[in-house]
C-alpha cells in the first residue's frame, strides 16, 4: 500500500500556530504526501498551459472577425492581423478561404483544450479516490491503536461516516475541486490578460460586470452551503443510527409493538437529510440560471458599448472577438463559483473527520507497529502466562468514581479464575484493562514481564477473549473462526481442529473437511449457541496461554456447555483461564474466585471460602441449589 506523510497533530510548541496552519485547507493538504502534492501541482501546471490554446482560439476568432471586416468593406487586411496572416501562410488565400480555416483552428485547438481538461480532471478524481481509499485504511489504523475507550466515545455510525464518506468529502469534494478551481482561475486570467491587450476598455467593462453578479451571489449562498454541508453529515449519522438502533432492538420492538414509532424516526432523520441535499442543490440551481441571465445581459452590454464608442465595422470585428471570449469566460465563472460553494459544502460534510482527526491527534500514515501474521500463530516461544497487577485504579474520562480501584493481584498459568459480583461491580473494566484496551489511571497490567499492551502486540495470539455477545462478519464459517487469518488450507487445518473443539460438528461433513457455506448477513442464518461456539472456536484457534471469556456458555444447552468446560480443563494446565460469570454453576471449580463490588475485590478465594466472606454471594448460590 502507497504510504502517506506522518501528520503530527500535536500541537508541541507554546508558540501561537499560525492562523493559516489552523485552517481546514491547511489540514487537508497535510493529509496528502509531498510527493503526491506534487503530482496535483504539475497536473495543475498542466492546466494552466492547456489555457493557452482557449486563448489562441479565441484570438482566431478575432481574425475571422477582421478578415470579415475586411472583406466587407473591400479593404485591405493590416497591423496584426496581417502579421499572423502572413506567419500562418493564408496571405494567397481568398478571404473565405482564410476565414475557413482560421475558423477550423481555433474549433480544433479549443476542442483539444476541452477534451485535455476532461481527460486530467478524470485523472485527478481516479488519483484522489485511491488517496481517500489509502487515507481511509491509514485513519482506521491509527484509530485502532488508541484506546477502547476513546473509540467507543465516537460512536459506531459517526465512525464509519468519518472513515468512509467523510474522506471521500475531503479528497473529492475538496482536492479535485481545487485543481479543476486551480485551471478555470488560469483560463480566466490567461483570456482576459489576452483581452486586455485588444481592448482594456471593455476588458474591464466584462471583468468588473460578471466578477461583480458571481461574487456577489457566492457570498450570499456560501455560508448556507457550508451550513448545508453540516447539516447533510449530521442527518446522515443520525438516520443510520436510527438504522442501526431499530435492528438491534427488533425483537424488542416486535413485542412492544414500537417498530413503526422507529420507522417513523428513520423517516424523519432521512426527510432532514434529503431536504439539506435538496435545499443545497436548490441554492447551486439559482446561481445558474441568475448567472445565465446576467451573461446575456452583460454581453448586450459589451455591444451597446462598443456600438456607441466605435464605427459598425470596428466594432464587429472587436465583437467578434470578446464573444468567443464570453462563451469560454462565463461558463469559466460559473465552474468557479459552483466549485466554491461544493468546497464550502464538502468543508461542512467533512467536518466530523476533520474533528476525529483533531480530537484523537491522529496520523494519517499507517502504524507498521503491529506486524500482521498470514498464518495461524500457535506457538508462543518465551510468553508466560501469567499476570501481574499492582495498585490498579481506573476511571472513565469525565468520571470521579473508579470503576476499578486498588486492585494488587497474581496469577499465574494452571489456574482457573472466575470473576463473579453484581451488575456495575466493574467486572468487565477490569477485563478490559487485562486486555489492553483501557489505559490504567494508575497502577500497572503486566503480562508475561511486559506492560499489557506491549505483551499483546509482541505475542499475537498468545491471549484469547471470548465476548458475551459474539460480532460475526458476513462470509463463511472459517472466515469467521480465522477472522483476518488467511483462509488458506495450512489455516483450515486450525480451523477444523477448533470447530472440533467446541463441538460445531454440523460444519463438518463425513470425510472430516470443512462445510464452508455462507453463514449470512452477520451471521444471520446461526442460533444463539452456535454463534457462541463459533466466538469460543476463535479463541481456540491460536492455542492461547491465556483465555478470557465473558459469560461465553450462556446461550449453550447443558451438556454442550459441560463438553466446552471439559475442553477448556484439558488446556488449563498449560493456560491461565479467566472467566466473568454470573451463572455461579459454572465457576465452582474455579481454583480462585474473585468477588468485585463497586469497583474493588471484595473477597477472593475458593468458591466456599468466598461465600463465607460475601453473604450476597452465599445467597445467590443458595437461591440456586449450590
Amino acid at each position: 500500500m502507497p504510504k502517506l506523510r506522518i501528520v503530527n497533530w500535536c500541537n508541541i510548541s507554546t508558540v501561537k500556530t499560525p492562523r493559516f496552519k489552523r485552517s481546514d485547507f491547511y489540514q487537508i493538504f497535510r493529509l496528502v504526501s509531498k510527493t503526491d502534492r506534487i503530482k496535483l501541482f504539475l497536473v495543475s501546471l498542466i492546466q494552466i498551459l492547456l489555457s493557452l490554446l482557449d486563448l489562441i482560439g479565441v484570438a482566431f476568432f478575432g481574425l475571422i472577425g477582421s478578415v470579415s471586416v475586411a472583406a466587407i468593406s473591400s479593404t485591405k487586411i493590416a497591423g496584426r492581423t496581417e502579421s499572423v496572416i502572413n506567419f500562418l501562410g493564408l496571405n494567397s488565400y481568398s478571404s473565405q478561404l482564410q476565414v475557413a480555416i482560421l475558423g477550423s483552428l481555433a474549433a480544433v485547438l479549443m476542442i483539444v483544450k476541452t477534451f485535455a481538461s476532461l481527460y486530467f480532471n478524470k485523472k485527478v478524481i481516479f488519483f484522489l479516490s485511491r488517496r481517500s481509499a489509502i487515507i481511509s485504511a491509514n485513519l482506521t489504523s491509527n484509530l485502532f491503536k488508541k484506546t477502547f475507550t476513546e473509540i467507543k466515545k465516537q460512536g459506531s455510525q459517526k465512525l464509519i461516516y468519518t472513515l468512509t464518506s467523510g474522506v471521500d468529502r475531503i479528497t473529492i469534494g475538496v482536492l479535485a475541486t481545487t485543481v479543476a478551481l486551480i485551471a478555470d482561475f488560469s483560463l480566466l486570467i490567461v483570456l482576459l490578460i489576452g483581452l486586455l491587450f485588444v481592448n482594456p476598455i471593455m476588458t474591464i467593462i466584462l471583468l468588473v460586470a460578471l466578477t461583480s453578479v458571481a461574487t456577489l451571489l457566492y457570498l450570499f449562498i456560501k455560508n448556507k452551503n457550508k451550513r448545508l454541508g453540516e447539516l447533510q453529515a449530521q442527518y446522515t449519522i443520525s438516520s443510520s443510527n436510527r438504522i442501526f438502533e431499530a435492528i438491534g432492538n427488533y425483537r424488542e420492538l416486535v413485542l412492544r409493538g414500537q417498530r413503526q414509532v422507529f420507522a417513523d424516526g428513520i423517516g424523519k432523520a432521512r426527510l432532514s437529510q434529503v431536504e439539506a441535499g435538496a435545499q443545497s442543490t436548490y441554492l447551486s440551481n439559482i446561481n445558474k440560471y441568475i448567472l445565465e441571465a446576467s451573461v446575456l445581459l452583460i454581453t448586450l452590454l459589451i455591444a451597446g458599448i462598443q456600438f456607441l464608442i466605435s464605427n459598425a465595422l470596428r466594432s464587429v470585428a472587436t465583437l467578434t472577438l470578446f464573444f468567443a471570449a464570453i462563451s469560454r469566460i462565463a461558463p469559466a465563472i460559473f465552474r468557479i463559483q459552483q466549485n466554491l460553494l461544493t468546497i464550502k459544502n464538502a468543508l461542512g460534510s467533512a467536518k466530523p473527520t476533520l474533528e476525529l482527526i483533531n480530537s484523537l491527534q491522529l496520523s494519517i500514515n499507517r502504524l507498521d507497529n503491529e506486524k500482521s501474521s498470514e498464518s495461524v500463530p500457535t506457538s508462543h516461544e518465551g510468553f508466560i502466562g501469567k499476570i501481574k497487577i499492582s495498585n490498579l485504579n481506573f476511571k472513565y474520562s469525565g468520571s470521579q468514581i473508579s470503576a476499578v480501584e486498588d486492585v494488587s493481584l497474581e496469577l499465574n498459568s494452571g489456574m482457573y479464575v472466575a470473576v463473579v459480583g453484581p451488575s456495575g461491580a466493574g467486572k468487565s473494566t477490569f477485563v478490559d484493562l487485562l486486555l489492553g484496551l483501557h489505559h490504567p489511571s494508575s497502577g500497572s497490567v503486566e503480562i508475561s514481564g511486559l506492560e499489557a499492551l506491549t505483551a499483546i502486540e509482541k505475542w499475537p495470539g498468545a491471549i484469547s477473549y471470548v465476548p458475551q455477545e459474539i460480532q460475526l462478519v458476513s462470509g463463511s464459517i472459517s472466515e469467521n473462526v480465522l477472522l483476518g487469518f488467511k483462509n488458506d488450507a495450512q489455516n483450515k487445518k486450525e480451523v477444523l481442529s477448533a470447530l472440533k473443539k467446541v463441538e460445531l460438528n454440523e460444519y463438518i461433513d463425513s470425510t472430516g473437511e470443512i462445510l464452508d457455506s455462507n453463514i449470512g448477513d452477520e451471521g444471520g442464518k446461526l442460533s444463539g449457541g452456535q454463534r457462541q461456539r463459533i466466538g469460543i472456536a476463535r479463541a481456540l484457534l491460536t492455542n492461547p496461554k491465556i483465555l478470557v471469556m465473558d459469560e461465553a456458555t450462556s446461550a449453550l444447552d447443558a451438556q454442550t456447555e459441560e463438553n466446552i468446560s471439559n475442553t477448556i480443563s484439558k488446556i488449563k494446565d498449560q493456560c491461565l483461564v479467566i472467566v466473568v460469570a454470573h451463572r455461579l454453576a459454572t465457576v465452582r471449580k474455579a481454583d480462585l474466585v474473585i468477588y468485585m463490588q463497586d469497583g474493588r475485590i471484595k473477597a477472593k478465594g475458593s468458591f466456599e471460602q468466598v461465600r463465607e466472606k460475601v453473604p450476597d454471594f452465599d445467597t445467590q448460590a443458595q437461591l440456586m441449589g449450590l
